[in-house]
């Protein structure tokens, strides 16, 4: 039996761990995180799983890498209805 291997760069695995990012900005924590989310893929739980680092550093690292594209599209929004 072969086993397809899941794309973090596709869509749903980027649409599910913007909404992750989001929903720990907003202060959900832990299993909270993928709350919402049906069956969310391997690239959600890990980066819920990252945002429980010990480290508040290396959590605001991690939140930072997926918020980033969030905001810039929101900046490209912003810039396109002027």
């Amino acid at each position: 039996m072969s086993r397809t291997l899941s794309n973090p760069s596709e869509p749903r695995h980027i649409a599910e761990r913007a909404y992750v990012a989001i929903r720990y900005a907003l202060g959900a924590r832990q299993s909270q995180l993928l709350a919402g989310l049906f069956e969310p893929g391997r690239p959600a739980h890990n980066l819920a799983q990252a945002l429980g680092h010990r480290d508040r550093t290396e959590r605001a690292r991690i939140l930072a890498i997926d918020l980033r594209p969030i905001i810039e599209a929101l900046d490209d929004m912003k810039v396109s209805s002027c």
